[in-house]
């Protein structure tokens, strides 16, 4: 079971990730532990190297994801999704031109093809957060990234749980999983 975790909360992504990992037994893949090595670069430049950190964030995410591809159970807060996500907030305030645009999402979509899809998504999000517009930027990937909608289990999250509402949470989440097997998604 490869599961991944969204969220627009990057710091509960990472949390929600090593939590539901540790509590299967699962590999865990962090955004925390891929390395940016664009990051200095575009925040000198972001109009010069936004296209080259976009690439670049795309073959580290696809390299940490193809190494895991043979372990059984992955959870990880690290998917290309976000990252073509990311590559349409920069086009959208005009870090990017059009012509890198379409070039990134290209790319992206080479590297969508390489890669080991995922079982399920936990879309993660604090209980105060609107997410209407982050779910609506995941669908609108279709023509990239075909993200199958039955895939997608929304969780909403109280960022400041104390040990035992993790515990609840974290049942919930499992109960899930058992639900998506019993359906024959995995």
């Amino acid at each position: 079971m490869h599961i991944g975790i969204l969220s627009p909360n990057k710091s509960l992504k990472d949390l929600v990730a090593i939590e539901l990992a540790n509590y299967l037994g699962a590999h865990k893949i962090l955004k925390s532990n891929i390395p940016d090595y664009f990051a200095s670069l575009l925040f000198e430049d972001v109009q010069r190297f936004a296209l080259l950190h976009q690439n670049d964030a795309y073959g580290q995410i696809l390299l940490a994801l193809w190494q895991s591809k043979n372990n059984h159970q992955v959870v990880s807060s690290v998917t290309l999704i976000e990252e073509i996500i990311n590559t349409k907030k920069l086009y959208q305030e005009n870090k990017l031109d059009e012509k890198d645009y379409r070039l990134s999402l290209s790319i992206a979509e080479e590297h969508c093809k390489a890669l080991p899809d995922f079982d399920i998504y936990f879309l993660v999000h604090d209980v105060n957060d609107d997410i209407k517009t982050y779910f609506q930027n995941i669908i609108a990937l279709e023509n990239i990234h075909h993200v199958d909608q039955n895939k997608i289990i929304v969780l909403p999250i109280n960022s400041k749980m104390i040990d035992a509402e993790w515990k609840m949470f974290l049942k919930k989440v499992s109960e899930n999983i058992d639900l998506h097997l019993a359906s024959g998604g995995y």
